[in-house]
Protein backbone atom coordinates (compact mmCIF):
# COMPACT_ATOMS: atom_id res chain seq x y z
CA UNK A 1 0.00 0.00 0.00
CA UNK A 2 2.74 2.47 0.97
CA UNK A 3 4.73 1.70 -2.18
CA UNK A 4 1.65 2.35 -4.31
CA UNK A 5 1.16 5.67 -2.55
CA UNK A 6 4.75 6.74 -3.16
CA UNK A 7 4.55 5.69 -6.79
CA UNK A 8 1.47 7.88 -7.27
CA UNK A 9 3.28 10.81 -5.65
CA UNK A 10 6.34 10.17 -7.81
CA UNK A 11 4.20 10.05 -10.95
CA UNK A 12 2.79 13.45 -10.03
CA UNK A 13 6.24 14.96 -9.53
CA UNK A 14 7.49 13.40 -12.76
CA UNK A 15 4.68 15.08 -14.69
CA UNK A 16 5.48 18.40 -13.00
CA UNK A 17 9.16 18.07 -13.80
CA UNK A 18 8.50 17.26 -17.42
CA UNK A 19 6.53 20.51 -17.68
CA UNK A 20 9.06 22.67 -15.82
CA UNK A 21 12.49 21.26 -16.71
CA UNK A 22 14.27 22.44 -19.86
CA UNK A 23 16.69 19.69 -20.77
CA UNK A 24 18.80 21.88 -23.06
CA UNK A 25 19.41 24.63 -20.51
CA UNK A 26 23.07 24.97 -19.47
CA UNK A 27 24.36 25.78 -15.97
CA UNK A 28 25.41 29.31 -15.15
CA UNK A 29 29.15 30.01 -14.98
CA UNK A 30 30.14 28.24 -11.76
CA UNK A 31 33.90 28.61 -11.84
CA UNK A 32 36.43 25.81 -12.07
CA UNK A 33 35.95 22.80 -9.81
CA UNK A 34 37.64 19.43 -9.46
CA UNK A 35 36.36 16.29 -7.74
CA UNK A 36 37.33 12.98 -6.19
CA UNK A 37 35.39 10.11 -4.61
CA UNK A 38 36.16 6.67 -3.23
CA UNK A 39 34.93 3.95 -0.89
CA UNK A 40 36.77 1.22 0.99
CA UNK A 41 35.50 -1.88 2.74
CA UNK A 42 35.98 -1.82 6.50
CA UNK A 43 37.98 -4.44 8.36
CA UNK A 44 34.84 -5.80 10.04
CA UNK A 45 33.38 -6.69 6.67
CA UNK A 46 36.69 -7.95 5.24
CA UNK A 47 37.18 -10.29 8.17
CA UNK A 48 33.60 -11.59 8.23
CA UNK A 49 32.92 -15.12 7.02
CA UNK A 50 31.89 -14.87 4.28
CA UNK A 51 33.23 -11.33 3.61
CA UNK A 52 30.52 -8.63 3.44
CA UNK A 53 30.48 -6.21 0.46
CA UNK A 54 31.21 -2.55 1.12
CA UNK A 55 27.91 -0.89 2.00
CA UNK A 56 29.09 2.68 1.32
CA UNK A 57 28.76 4.47 -2.03
CA UNK A 58 30.06 7.87 -3.16
CA UNK A 59 29.90 9.90 -6.37
CA UNK A 60 31.32 13.36 -7.11
CA UNK A 61 30.77 14.87 -10.56
CA UNK A 62 32.42 17.78 -12.33
CA UNK A 63 31.68 17.57 -16.04
CA UNK A 64 31.33 20.01 -18.91
CA UNK A 65 27.74 21.22 -19.14
CA UNK A 66 26.83 19.93 -15.67
CA UNK A 67 27.02 21.65 -12.31
CA UNK A 68 29.34 20.19 -9.64
CA UNK A 69 27.58 17.82 -7.25
CA UNK A 70 28.23 14.96 -4.88
CA UNK A 71 26.15 12.15 -3.38
CA UNK A 72 27.10 9.72 -0.61
CA UNK A 73 25.11 6.85 0.90
CA UNK A 74 25.72 4.32 3.67
CA UNK A 75 23.76 1.07 3.54
CA UNK A 76 22.11 -0.03 6.77
CA UNK A 77 24.34 -2.61 8.48
CA UNK A 78 21.32 -4.76 9.32
CA UNK A 79 20.07 -4.79 5.70
CA UNK A 80 21.51 -7.67 3.67
CA UNK A 81 21.31 -5.93 0.28
CA UNK A 82 21.98 -2.35 1.33
CA UNK A 83 25.18 -2.19 -0.73
CA UNK A 84 22.95 -2.37 -3.83
CA UNK A 85 20.65 0.29 -2.37
CA UNK A 86 23.50 2.69 -1.62
CA UNK A 87 25.20 2.24 -5.01
CA UNK A 88 22.05 2.61 -7.06
CA UNK A 89 20.78 5.55 -5.01
CA UNK A 90 23.86 7.74 -5.50
CA UNK A 91 24.02 6.84 -9.20
CA UNK A 92 20.37 7.60 -9.92
CA UNK A 93 20.34 10.79 -7.88
CA UNK A 94 23.40 12.09 -9.72
CA UNK A 95 21.51 11.48 -12.98
CA UNK A 96 18.44 13.24 -11.58
CA UNK A 97 20.55 16.26 -10.60
CA UNK A 98 21.76 16.56 -14.19
CA UNK A 99 18.17 16.62 -15.46
CA UNK A 100 16.94 19.47 -13.24
CA UNK A 101 18.93 22.37 -14.66
CA UNK A 102 16.00 24.77 -15.01
CA UNK A 103 15.07 24.20 -11.36
CA UNK A 104 18.68 24.51 -10.21
CA UNK A 105 19.20 27.75 -12.12
CA UNK A 106 16.25 29.31 -10.27
CA UNK A 107 17.13 27.81 -6.90
CA UNK A 108 20.92 28.20 -6.91
CA UNK A 109 21.88 30.89 -9.45
CA UNK A 110 19.22 33.60 -9.16
CA UNK A 111 20.05 36.67 -6.98
CA UNK A 112 16.78 36.25 -5.05
CA UNK A 113 16.96 33.80 -2.15
CA UNK A 114 14.44 30.95 -2.61
CA UNK A 115 11.75 30.36 -0.01
CA UNK A 116 11.94 27.59 2.54
CA UNK A 117 9.08 25.82 0.77
CA UNK A 118 11.01 25.76 -2.52
CA UNK A 119 14.02 24.27 -0.79
CA UNK A 120 11.87 21.69 0.99
CA UNK A 121 10.22 20.67 -2.27
CA UNK A 122 13.62 20.20 -3.87
CA UNK A 123 14.84 17.97 -1.03
CA UNK A 124 11.68 15.90 -1.36
CA UNK A 125 12.28 15.50 -5.11
CA UNK A 126 15.52 13.70 -4.33
CA UNK A 127 14.00 11.73 -1.46
CA UNK A 128 11.12 10.53 -3.63
CA UNK A 129 13.52 9.54 -6.41
CA UNK A 130 15.58 7.57 -3.88
CA UNK A 131 12.40 5.81 -2.74
CA UNK A 132 11.52 4.92 -6.30
CA UNK A 133 15.05 3.66 -6.94
CA UNK A 134 14.96 1.32 -3.95
CA UNK A 135 11.41 0.17 -4.73
CA UNK A 136 12.58 -0.76 -8.23
CA UNK A 137 15.53 -2.68 -6.78
CA UNK A 138 13.17 -4.59 -4.51
CA UNK A 139 11.05 -5.64 -7.46
CA UNK A 140 14.10 -6.49 -9.56
CA UNK A 141 15.73 -8.66 -6.89
CA UNK A 142 12.48 -9.90 -5.32
CA UNK A 143 13.45 -8.69 -1.85
CA UNK A 144 11.77 -6.41 0.73
CA UNK A 145 12.39 -2.66 0.56
CA UNK A 146 13.99 -2.73 4.03
CA UNK A 147 16.91 -4.84 2.76
CA UNK A 148 18.12 -1.94 0.57
CA UNK A 149 17.86 0.92 3.08
CA UNK A 150 20.61 3.55 3.13
CA UNK A 151 21.42 7.01 4.43
CA UNK A 152 21.82 9.93 2.04
CA UNK A 153 24.07 13.00 1.78
CA UNK A 154 24.02 15.44 -1.15
CA UNK A 155 25.45 18.81 -2.19
CA UNK A 156 24.89 20.68 -5.48
CA UNK A 157 26.73 23.86 -6.52
CA UNK A 158 25.23 27.10 -7.80
CA UNK A 159 26.75 30.43 -8.71
CA UNK A 160 24.97 32.09 -5.77
CA UNK A 161 24.38 29.26 -3.31
CA UNK A 162 24.83 25.57 -2.57
CA UNK A 163 21.95 23.19 -1.91
CA UNK A 164 22.55 20.39 0.59
CA UNK A 165 20.49 17.62 2.12
CA UNK A 166 21.05 14.93 4.69
CA UNK A 167 19.10 11.89 5.83
CA UNK A 168 20.79 9.80 8.52
CA UNK A 169 24.35 9.85 9.81
CA UNK A 170 27.60 10.92 8.18
CA UNK A 171 28.76 14.49 7.63
CA UNK A 172 28.79 17.28 5.06
CA UNK A 173 31.79 19.58 5.55
CA UNK A 174 32.42 22.93 3.87
CA UNK A 175 35.76 24.70 3.57
CA UNK A 176 35.63 28.51 3.52
CA UNK A 177 38.41 30.65 2.06
CA UNK A 178 40.73 27.65 1.73
CA UNK A 179 41.09 27.26 5.52
CA UNK A 180 37.98 27.20 7.74
CA UNK A 181 36.26 23.80 8.02
CA UNK A 182 32.66 23.59 9.25
CA UNK A 183 30.04 20.87 9.63
CA UNK A 184 26.88 21.55 7.62
CA UNK A 185 23.57 20.43 9.10
CA UNK A 186 22.82 18.26 12.14
CA UNK A 187 25.15 15.69 13.65
CA UNK A 188 24.07 12.08 12.98
CA UNK A 189 24.70 9.09 15.20
CA UNK A 190 24.93 5.35 14.61
CA UNK A 191 22.16 2.96 13.66
CA UNK A 192 22.19 1.05 16.94
CA UNK A 193 21.69 4.21 19.00
CA UNK A 194 18.19 4.19 17.47
CA UNK A 195 18.62 7.68 16.07
CA UNK A 196 19.86 7.07 12.54
CA UNK A 197 17.33 7.44 9.73
CA UNK A 198 17.36 5.72 6.36
CA UNK A 199 15.51 6.10 3.09
CA UNK A 200 12.61 3.93 4.20
CA UNK A 201 9.25 3.63 2.47
CA UNK A 202 7.15 2.61 5.47
CA UNK A 203 8.08 5.44 7.85
CA UNK A 204 6.47 8.88 7.70
CA UNK A 205 9.46 10.16 9.66
CA UNK A 206 11.36 10.39 6.37
CA UNK A 207 10.03 13.88 5.78
CA UNK A 208 10.65 14.96 9.37
CA UNK A 209 14.16 13.44 9.44
CA UNK A 210 15.53 14.84 6.20
CA UNK A 211 17.61 17.98 6.79
CA UNK A 212 18.28 20.42 3.97
CA UNK A 213 19.28 23.98 3.30
CA UNK A 214 21.21 26.54 1.30
CA UNK A 215 24.40 28.48 1.95
CA UNK A 216 26.26 31.14 -0.08
CA UNK A 217 28.80 29.91 -2.62
CA UNK A 218 31.06 32.98 -2.55
CA UNK A 219 33.47 31.90 0.21
CA UNK A 220 33.30 28.16 -0.47
CA UNK A 221 36.57 26.57 -1.57
CA UNK A 222 35.72 22.91 -0.86
CA UNK A 223 32.89 20.55 0.02
CA UNK A 224 33.17 17.04 1.47
CA UNK A 225 30.54 14.41 2.23
CA UNK A 226 31.46 11.29 4.17
CA UNK A 227 29.87 8.27 5.80
CA UNK A 228 30.21 7.74 9.52
CA UNK A 229 33.02 5.23 8.95
CA UNK A 230 35.18 7.79 7.17
CA UNK A 231 34.26 10.37 9.79
CA UNK A 232 35.83 8.24 12.53
CA UNK A 233 39.27 9.61 11.63
CA UNK A 234 38.20 12.95 10.16
CA UNK A 235 35.47 14.47 12.38
CA UNK A 236 35.02 14.33 16.15
CA UNK A 237 31.85 12.79 17.54
CA UNK A 238 30.44 16.21 18.42
CA UNK A 239 31.43 17.72 15.06
CA UNK A 240 33.55 20.43 16.66
CA UNK A 241 36.93 19.14 15.51
CA UNK A 242 37.64 18.44 11.85
CA UNK A 243 40.90 16.95 10.64
CA UNK A 244 43.17 19.34 8.74
CA UNK A 245 43.78 16.48 6.32
CA UNK A 246 40.66 17.67 4.49
CA UNK A 247 42.34 21.05 3.92
CA UNK A 248 45.31 19.17 2.50
CA UNK A 249 43.06 17.16 0.17
CA UNK A 250 41.32 20.30 -1.10
CA UNK A 251 44.63 22.12 -1.57
CA UNK A 252 46.21 19.19 -3.44
CA UNK A 253 43.12 18.95 -5.65
CA UNK A 254 43.42 22.64 -6.53
CA UNK A 255 47.05 22.02 -7.47
CA UNK A 256 46.12 19.05 -9.65
CA UNK A 257 47.99 16.67 -7.36
CA UNK A 258 45.11 14.65 -5.88
CA UNK A 259 42.59 12.39 -7.60
CA UNK A 260 40.19 9.58 -6.75
CA UNK A 261 43.06 7.05 -6.82
CA UNK A 262 44.84 9.00 -4.07
CA UNK A 263 41.64 9.12 -2.05
CA UNK A 264 41.21 5.36 -2.50
CA UNK A 265 44.74 4.81 -1.20
CA UNK A 266 44.02 6.97 1.85
CA UNK A 267 40.81 5.10 2.71
CA UNK A 268 42.57 1.73 2.28
CA UNK A 269 45.69 2.57 4.32
CA UNK A 270 45.77 0.14 7.24
CA UNK A 271 48.34 2.31 9.05
CA UNK A 272 45.67 5.02 9.27
CA UNK A 273 42.51 2.97 9.65
CA UNK A 274 43.19 1.10 12.86
CA UNK A 275 42.31 1.48 16.56
CA UNK A 276 42.13 3.67 18.50
CA UNK A 277 39.48 5.77 16.84
CA UNK A 278 38.45 3.28 14.17
CA UNK A 279 35.84 0.55 14.63
CA UNK A 280 36.30 -1.31 11.33
CA UNK A 281 33.36 0.31 9.52
CA UNK A 282 33.19 0.87 5.75
CA UNK A 283 34.38 4.27 4.53
CA UNK A 284 32.94 6.51 1.81
CA UNK A 285 34.10 10.03 0.93
CA UNK A 286 33.34 12.49 -1.90
CA UNK A 287 35.11 15.83 -2.45
CA UNK A 288 34.62 18.99 -4.51
CA UNK A 289 37.42 21.57 -4.59
CA UNK A 290 37.19 25.01 -6.19
CA UNK A 291 40.12 26.25 -8.24
CA UNK A 292 40.44 30.01 -7.71
CA UNK A 293 41.83 32.34 -10.32
CA UNK A 294 39.91 30.75 -13.20
CA UNK A 295 36.40 31.75 -12.09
Amino acid sequence: MMLDFFRRVLDFFRRVLLRTTKRDKKPAELGNWTCASAVATGTKHLQASPPVPCQDAAIARVETGLRPCLFVADGAGSASLSHFGAQETVLRLSHLAASLEDIHSRLLDAPETPSGDECRLHAHRFLLHALETIAHLGNEKDAPFKEFRCTLLAAIAGSERFFWMKLGDGHIIRERNEKNLEVVGPIGKGEYANVTHFVDQDKNRNNAAVAFGLFPTAEISGIAAMTDGAAEKLVSADGKKIAGRLNTFFSDMRAGAFESTHLQSFLSDTDIWKPPGYTGDDKGLALLSRIRGND
